[in-house]
């Protein structure tokens, strides 16, 4: 989902990113960065996903389905 999505899904539901944070123990800068599609836990991407009744991989589809950053590059 798009950040701007997300932000709207929370918003409509009268929830905030300070009380994900709140709720879960992190800082609200990390709730932050996952939504804005930074990586910082998978514990905050499923808290996310819960509060908008939504699967992580909908929410997060670049990071469960995007190219891998590790994979090793095969010899041409």
């Amino acid at each position: 989902m798009h950040p701007a999505k997300i932000q709207y899904e929370l918003k409509i539901r009268d929830i905030t990113q300070k009380a994900i944070a709140l709720e879960i123990g992190v800082a609200e800068m990390c709730v932050s960065h996952e939504v804005n599609g930074i990586p910082v836990s998978e514990r905050i991407r499923q808290a996310i996903a819960k509060k908008i009744d939504r699967h992580p991989t909908e929410v997060f589809p670049g990071y469960y389905f995007g190219p891998r950053r590790n994979r090793i590059k095969k010899a041409a």
